[in-house]
């Protein structure tokens, strides 16, 4: 299985001090970062070189593009379903985010690099459930001018969110993304980005979020973008999909899914358009951070 469980740690000691930090916290409705995963498969030259984050993953090259929207590169490794809970390998990414790169063996001139990173987000002050997202504080794909074949670069990812004192509401939220690059002049040459992120809702009712009943779906988002010929572009792009309310005020909401950039030849770089979390998200940020060093240090003994 791509992401396979293992024993988990309970989470129970850095949520609890966050209920108990006054008498308050426990009556307002608040997301926590728990887990996460994810990996990267970059290949360039058309099948020539291919290469992934953690190494050894093996696949056939998706073919020329473009590619269908609304789903993940040919022949690639399949991204996670949920549940995946905890997410115990690979790449833990969190608030603080992963980053992967890449670059095939040619020349500066002819070659292809690719470099992203992924981050979790929690909103400090929550409503609904879109308040709770993946971030790309930066992503490009870049192939030399003499660059031969296409390229691709694509992220599989599960992200793990606590929720509890208050139910999240239903958003069919904008989470825009920055695009931007240039596609060579040819009539086939093109720039292009896709992902969907599902959201699932786990009803839980303690610190450890074990399930107390079965995943209720929550809904879908999508973005795609393609550039086809030649010239520079620049635009913002939204999500377009809906996700429904929590049907329960304490559990666990998973976000999955996948992204990916391609092109023949062009660059492309996305990055997130986000506010700055509030100091009640920094906060838990921190005691997740502090939790999970702290069940490292006990694993290891």
């Amino acid at each position: 299985m791509y992401f396979p469980k293992s024993r988990f740690i309970v989470f129970a000691l850095f949520i609890l001090p966050l209920l108990i930090l006054t008498d308050r916290v426990s009556a307002q409705l608040t997301i926590i970062p728990i887990d996460s995963s994810v990996q990267a498969y970059f290949g360039s030259q058309s099948s020539a070189y291919e290469a992934s984050d953690p190494t050894g993953s093996t696949w056939t090259a998706p073919g020329y593009g473009p590619y269908t929207v609304g789903s993940p590169l040919p022949n690639l490794p399949a991204p996670p379903t949920p549940i995946v809970y905890p997410a115990s390998a690979p790449n833990f990414f969190g608030p603080t985010g992963h980053a992967s790169n890449f670059a095939d063996p040619l020349p500066p001139s002819a070659q292809t690099t690719a470099s992203s990173t992924i981050a979790m987000y929690a909103s400090g002050s929550p409503s609904v459930v879109s308040d709770a997202s993946i971030l790309i504080p930066s992503w490009n794909l870049t192939q030399g001018p003499s660059a031969t074949g296409y390229a691709y670069d694509q992220l599989d990812f599960v992200a793990n969110f606590g929720v509890f004192g208050g139910v999240l509401g239903a958003s069919a939220p904008a989470l825009p993304l920055s695009v931007s690059g240039n596609v060579s002049a040819g009539s086939t040459d093109y720039a292009q980005f896709d992902a969907t992120l599902q959201y699932t809702w786990q009803p839980s009712n303690n610190t450890a979020f074990s399930a107390t009943g079965p995943a209720v779906p929550l809904g879908t988002l999508n973005y795609t973008f393609l550039q086809n010929g030649g010239g520079t572009f620049s635009t913002t792009i939204n999500a377009s999909g809906s996700l429904s309310a929590a049907p329960t005020n304490w559990g666990l909401l998973e976000i999955t899914g996948y992204m990916w950039l391609a092109g023949d030849p062009s660059s492309i770089s996305i990055n997130s358009v986000v506010p700055e979390p509030s100091s009640l998200g920094l906060l838990a940020i921190g005691l997740v951070a502090l939790g999970r060093r702290a069940a490292g240090r006990r694993a290891a003994r």
